[in-house]
C-alpha cells in the first residue's frame, strides 16, 4: 500500500484543475439572437426604403443627378443586404453558421430570380412603349406579353420566398442560441479513484450536462 500511496497523490495534483473546474458563464442570451436578427434585418430594410423614397422624390438638375441616382442605388443595397443577410445576425451570434449559409442562400437565390423576373418586366414595358411611340394607330389597346405576365407571378413568388425565409431565420435564432449554450454546458471531469483497501488506484470520468 505505501508503494501506492505516491501515485494517488500524483494523481490527485494532475486532476486537481479539472476536478476544480468552474461552471461556464459564456452561455449566451436567446433574446439577444432574435433581436440581432429582427434588427439586422428591420434597421437596414427601414433605412435603405426611406433613402430610396427620398432620393426618388428629390427635385434634382445638373450634376445633383448623379448624387440622386448613387442614394437610389445605396438605398436598394441596403434594403437587399438587410433582406439576404439580416435574418442570419440571430445565427451567427450563436456561431450556427449552417442555418445561417442555408437562409443566405435562399434569400439570395430567390433575390436574383426576382431581378430577372424584373428585368424581363421592364424590358417588355420597354418594348410596348417604343412600339406605341413608333405605331400609334396600330393597336387601342396594350395587352402585356405571355413572358411578362409569367414574370410577374415569378416575381411574386420570389417575394414570397424572402419573406417565408427571413422570418423562418429571425423565429428559429433562439434556436440556435439555446443548441449553442446546451453544447458548452456540456463539462468533463477527471477525478482520482481508489479501492477502500488502498491497494488499487485509477482516474474516474465524470460527465455533467
Amino acid at each position: 500500500m505505501s508503494r501506492l500511496l505516491p501515485l494517488l497523490l500524483l494523481f490527485m495534483i494532475l486532476a486537481r484543475p479539472a476536478d476544480a473546474q468552474q461552471p461556464d458563464t459564456s452561455s449566451k442570451s436567446l433574446v439577444r439572437g432574435t433581436l440581432y436578427s429582427l434588427a439586422g434585418t428591420v434597421g437596414p430594410v427601414a433605412g435603405g426604403s426611406a433613402l430610396t423614397y427620398a432620393a426618388v422624390n428629390w427635385e434634382s438638375q445638373g450634376p445633383a443627378v448623379f448624387l440622386r441616382g448613387a442614394a437610389v442605388q445605396v438605398g436598394g443595397a441596403l434594403v437587399m443586404g438587410g433582406l439576404i443577410a439580416g435574418p442570419a445576425a440571430g445565427h451567427y451570434y450563436a456561431n450556427d453558421r449552417r442555418q445561417a449559409g442555408i437562409g443566405m442562400g435562399i434569400r439570395g437565390g430567390a433575390v436574383l430570380v426576382g431581378v430577372g423576373a424584373s428585368m424581363i418586366i421592364a424590358i417588355d414595358a420597354l418594348l410596348n412603349t417604343w412600339a406605341l411611340f413608333l405605331f400609334p394607330f396600330a393597336s387601342e389597346s396594350h395587352e402585356s406579353s405571355r413572358a411578362s405576365r409569367i414574370s410577374r407571378n415569378v416575381l411574386v413568388g420570389a417575394g414570397i420566398v424572402v419573406a417565408a425565409s427571413a422570418l423562418y431565420d429571425i423565429a428559429t435564432a433562439p434556436l440556435s442560441v439555446r443548441q449553442y449554450n446546451e453544447t458548452r454546458d456540456v463539462r468533463v471531469r477527471i477525478v482520482p479513484q481508489a479501492h477502500p483497501s488502498f491497494d488499487q488506484v485509477g482516474l474516474g470520468i465524470h460527465l455533467q450536462f
